[in-house]
């Protein structure tokens, strides 16, 4: 803990404010991060402090695969330092990104967990696996919730068996912190607990606040060609054709890029630009589900939650997933905040990242 301080409720405001005043652009009445905080008395965080570096090791477990998952091959890569440790399942974002890709800035986990990235259905090598056949896009292997969730349970079950361990960590980053979510809710006996990374709380409130402070960043720039094509979607998010939704959110978020709101490439190269074209069709199921995804409606957990987010997060607002904490009832909660993180904690400020989860290992 020596490399950790807590901040107790009364010198919350005052101590942001003063912190992170130059780091959040935002108007007298847009969302913040120490509004939200100093809306609960019983606030407290914990910051990282200067690091000093752990030395990597060699790995005990360097194993990647396919398996047979709930009816299709699904590709899952397995590193870890450490058989003894317990296992994490990094649920990635998206949906459609690839489970696989942060693994080089997520190196010093394996010092603490034997962690599993899994590219979900019809995300990077499970999806090449499939695409061919368009096995994907049938009625049947299309992902939707429930298929998704009974993807996850299957993965669990195999993770437990091999490596002989009754109960499995789940981490969900973005898209994955609601598969997440629905997964630790419905099968709780499974998991040791759960860390939810840029956590979506209630999708379509997280993008009305997104449009709130991306609308008065560009109103103080001045540019009145980019305030205009906001004001056409001044109703943002609203209920309609989920391909809509989708050509909305990616104008939304290709401006919180130009604006260095979020941490995005506008224009992507030849494969992200793949990925890019085919989530909408693939996803469909997904983003229709997501319009409607609400977990306020269940802040009851079995298992202990923790949340880890980053002060800058944009992209899914920190300032919606703190208000949703305060709210959830748990055997066990911790709320951490990254100082100078977007939505990609784990990447943004790896060190960081690492010394709440060492911590989080610390508590049992």
């Amino acid at each position: 803990m020596k490399r950790f301080f807590r901040i107790g409720f009364k010198i919350v405001p005052l101590f942001l404010s003063m912190l992170f005043l130059a780091q959040i652009s935002n108007a007298k009445d847009a969302p913040s991060v120490d509004k939200s905080l100093g809306e609960n008395p019983d606030a407290f965080l914990i910051l990282h402090a200067p690091f000093n570096d752990e030395k990597v090791s060699k790995l005990a477990i360097d194993e990647k695969m396919y398996i047979k998952i709930n009816g299709i091959e699904q590709y899952i890569m397995i590193k870890g330092e450490d058989l003894r440790n317990p296992v994490l399942l990094y649920l990635h974002g998206g949906p459609g990104l690839s489970g696989i890709t942060k693994e080089p800035l997520m190196r010093n986990l394996e010092k603490l967990y034997n962690v599993v990235y899994w590219d979900q259905r019809g995300a990077g090598k499970t999806y090449e696996r499939n695409h061919q056949s368009k096995q994907i896009l049938d009625a049947k292997n299309k992902p939707t919730i429930d298929n998704m969730i009974e993807d996850t349970r299957q993965v669990v079950a195999y993770l437990k068996k091999k490596f002989h361990q009754d109960k499995i960590a789940i981490l969900g980053h973005s898209w994955g912190s609601v598969l997440g979510s629905e997964f630790v809710l419905k099968y709780p006996k499974d998991v040791l607990y759960y860390i939810g990374v840029g956590q979506v709380s209630n999708a379509m409130e997280d993008e009305r606040i997104v449009y709130e402070h991306l609308y008065d960043v560009v109103k103080r720039s001045g540019n009145k060609e980019d305030l205009k094509a906001l004001d056409k979607i001044s109703k943002y998010p609203y209920l309609k054709d989920e391909n809509e939704i989708f050509k909305d959110l990616v104008m939304i978020r290709t401006l919180q890029a130009k604006y260095k709101i979020i941490n995005m490439i506008i224009k992507p190269t030849t494969k992200s630009q793949e990925t890019y074209n085919r989530n909408g069709p693939i996803y469909s199921n997904i983003y229709k589900y997501m319009m409607g995804f609400d977990l306020y409606k269940t802040p009851n957990y079995k298992i202990p939650v923790y949340y880890i987010l980053g002060m800058d997060d944009w992209q899914v607002p920190t300032v919606n997933a703190i208000k949703y904490f305060y709210k959830i009832n748990a055997p066990k909660k911790e709320l951490f905040l990254i100082p100078n993180a977007g939505h990609s904690t784990m990447t943004d400020q790896p060190r960081a990242f690492y010394n709440a989860l060492k911590v989080l290992r610390e508590r049992k």
